[in-house]
């Protein structure tokens, strides 16, 4: 095909094609939405509670945002959200809403996925702004049925878990650009035992205090982010510490953790055993450029031969996150490979459950930890814990909160002789610090169910 300045490439048709597809999509919305008024009401009234059975007068649809399949700890915190709900509220229907489908089809695509690489979710902004524009003066509309902002629109409150999507240490577009659709539809959105706060983007200061000034419930997991908020101008009044609500997760039972081990072919390990989750995100963190992954794997390989030989332990590497880029068993493999009491050391290989990794974690004697759910699994069975920091979570949940400060050690001085010290001090001390965790564990297991409290009360008074 030929133009006036010559041919036509596969590439520049594509490129109209897209805009065409663009164009059409605001047409199409913009129609949609003006052609069907009215079609119903502009906002579902949030269901009562009565005051004994805890019963809501009809069911309430709940929308869990940032739900995930392969990142083990997001599962926990969904899983433990959901049973604390349902302790203080019986009649939730939850539907749950990610960046990813699940092979069970029980995760919803949410409309903001990589805003920086699409224009679609920008789109769908200018679509609740429509509507929002609309409703204001006066017409009782509703989102076009073949939108994906209709399900926001059908809900009666948006729960927005995943414990530090919307931290410092992220890239928060998607996470914010989801809460602020529901915000712009009118739709009561709360923030559940939350890690929030220390942006390094000044972008990311500014929509994160538009979110938090809008939302009409704030629950952190620690005094960290309370402090952040309320430095930022929040109101104190909506801002509760609770716990994570991980740390109420049952364990899989004996039977089943043992039929892994033997699935895994370790069902012989040797004890004392120490439980090490290394991370496949670590070298996203290492700030110093004299430091790599490199360094990592190489301090974890011979800090294990420390222990195999100092210790006489068994050392097994357990993964928690099983996602394509930054799965755990990428870093395990390596460094099994750079250790060298390979008979001593083991790998768990298969893709578990929460429940079933927490299990295999209770064998610990002690418990090395980059992943904050994995940590939270250890420290909930009272396993005296070692945890490597890259944000104010771990500091704040697994330092304030359970007071294990001295133990944690962030990501940029991790080294060698750092490792080996801190894990001797938490071997030689492992008996005092599992009594001190049985101390604090009632306190802060209360403290997770605090978030059912607080949301169910929100729930009646609204």
């Amino acid at each position: 095909m030929k133009s006036p300045i010559g041919e036509v490439t596969q590439d520049e048709n594509l490129e109209t094609q897209k805009a065409s597809g663009y164009m059409y999509y605001i047409i199409y919305s913009t129609v949609n939405i003006i052609i069907t008024l009215p079609i119903r009401e502009n906002f579902k009234k949030t269901k009562y509670l009565t005051s004994d059975a805890h019963y809501l007068q009809s069911m309430l649809r709940a929308l869990i945002l940032n739900v995930g399949f392969k990142n083990k700890g997001n599962e926990a915190l969904i899983a433990s959200t959901k049973d604390i709900i349902w302790r203080y509220i019986k009649n939730v229907e939850f539907l749950n809403m990610g960046a990813a489908k699940d092979p069970d089809n029980q995760i919803i695509l949410q409309p903001a996925r990589n805003p920086m690489r699409s224009p679609y979710p920008w789109l769908y902004l200018f679509e609740c702004l429509i509507i929002k524009t609309l409703r204001r003066c006066g017409l009782q509309i509703g989102v076009p049925k073949k939108s994906k902002l209709r399900v926001l629109d059908e809900i009666d409150v948006v729960i927005n878990s995943g414990g530090d999507q919307l931290s410092g240490e992220k890239t928060p577009g998607s996470s914010f650009l989801n809460i602020i659709y529901a915000l712009l539809l009118d739709k009561p959105v709360v923030l559940f035992a939350e890690s929030l706060g220390y942006y390094k983007s000044p972008i990311n200061r500014i929509v994160s205090r538009y979110v938090f000034q809008r939302v009409k419930l704030i629950l952190v997991r620690e005094e960290l982010s309370k402090q952040y908020l309320l430095g930022n101008g929040v109101d104190e009044t909506k801002i509760h510490v609770t716990a994570d609500p991980a740390f109420i997760l049952p364990p899989a039972g004996k039977s089943r953790t043992e039929e892994i081990l033997r699935m895994e072919n370790i069902s012989d390990i040797p004890t004392p055993i120490v439980g090490i989750n290394p991370s496949g995100l670590i070298s996203k963190y290492l700030n110093d450029p004299t430091k790599s992954e490199e360094h990592y794997i190489r301090s974890m390989a011979h800090t294990i031969d420390h222990l195999v030989e100092t210790k006489g332990v068994s050392v097994i590497l357990i993964p928690h996150v099983y996602s394509t880029k930054n799965d755990d068993r990428m870093a395990a493999d390596k460094i099994l490979k750079a250790v060298s009491n390979r008979n001593s050391v083991f790998q768990i290989c298969g893709e578990y459950s929460a429940s079933e990794l927490k299990g295999i974690i209770g064998l610990c004697e002690i418990f090395v930890g980059a992943r904050m759910h994995a940590t939270i699994a250890a420290t909930s069975l009272c396993i005296p814990t070692v945890g490597i920091a890259y944000s104010h979570k771990m500091h704040g949940i697994i330092g304030k909160t359970l007071g294990l400060e001295q133990y944690i050690i962030d990501i940029d001085k991790l080294d060698e002789s750092i490792l080996k010290t801190t894990i001797d001090a938490v071997w030689s001390d492992r008996t005092a610090i599992r009594e001190h965790l049985k101390a604090v564990m009632p306190e802060v297991i209360e403290k997770a169910f605090k978030n059912g409290y607080y949301f169910s009360k929100f729930i009646e008074s609204n």
